[in-house]
């Protein structure tokens, strides 16, 4: 057996050791390296998702308005169309008793319940009342005031 170690034999098996050691560290350390360039792969998509931003552009109809919304939802882009009026008018509406006034909100998107005006419906004509049942647009506070003062006169 000493001579079997002492023959040509012995380097071979050392280099195909110390072969098989470096395989074996090498493996290990690529393997780290896969590791790490993955987890940073992951957070870097994760982070690029949060910046994400879409854009959607909303059309008001009864208004003929459009704006443009951004979020960072992925799901988003394209045109939304909304039944109703934009964030920048006033809707007056007659609701049986008295005229309610709405804003839509300019996040949500909502009509939003501004505050109510007394209103006496027997001095207006049906078609005025028939368009404020449906409601009318305004721009303002003093636009809507206009609109009453001239009703009255």
């Amino acid at each position: 057996m000493k001579e079997f170690f002492k023959s040509i034999r012995l380097p071979l098996i050392i280099c195909s050791m110390a072969a098989l050691l470096c395989g074996i560290a090498v493996g290990i350390f690529m393997g780290n390296m896969l590791k790490s360039a993955v987890e940073f792969h992951i957070e870097k998509t994760q982070a690029d998702e949060k910046n994400t931003k879409t854009h959607s552009r909303i059309h008001f109809i009864l208004c003929d308005h459009e704006i443009e919304v951004e979020s960072n939802d992925l799901t988003g882009g394209g045109k939304i169309e909304i039944v109703g009026y934009c964030p920048l008018h006033y809707v007056v509406r007659y609701n049986g008793n008295n005229l309610s006034v709405y804003k839509r909100n300019t996040i949500s998107l909502k009509e939003e319940y501004i505050m109510n005006i007394e209103f006496d419906a027997e001095y207006v004509d049906v078609k005025t009342k028939e368009e404020l049942k449906r409601g009318i647009a305004f721009s303002s506070f003093d636009e809507i005031n206009r609109y009453f003062e001239n009703l009255s006169s």
